[in-house]
């Protein structure tokens, strides 16, 4: 799992994404009737950020900003981030994505912690 992240010979969906506009769709189907998405930046590593945009058509449109904290192979990645709309903060949180073996396959354990900012839930 994490080398489809962090391996740059088995990203191919991420290397298509490094801070240029991409559609979503392409990498993992449509988000929906009427609504639309974009990832404008992706750089996974420390400090790098992750960019995109999603809203219904000819709507408001939300934006989600998260920067990598930390990142070690095959052990974890924490982040950081937060959701806008309209110049307004909706959203903050801190996740942390955590690999280890399990038998043949790998155990993903995700802990988020996050904000819903006034009422934004």
């Amino acid at each position: 799992m994490f080398q489809a992240l962090a391996d740059p010979a088995r990203r191919h969906m991420v290397e298509r994404l490094s801070c240029g506009p991409a559609s979503v769709s392409q990498l993992a189907g449509s988000p929906g009737e009427g609504w639309e998405s974009s990832i404008e930046c992706f750089e996974f590593q420390v400090g790098g950020i992750a960019l995109s945009r999603f809203g219904p058509k000819d709507g408001e449109s939300y934006v989600n900003e998260t920067r990598y904290l930390d990142i070690v192979r095959d052990q974890r990645i924490v982040s950081a981030g937060g959701m806008t709309s309209s110049g307004q903060r909706l959203f903050v949180g801190l996740l942390t994505v955590e690999f280890s073996p399990e038998g043949t396959g790998c155990r993903l354990l995700i802990t988020e912690q996050g904000a819903f900012l006034d009422g934004h839930d």
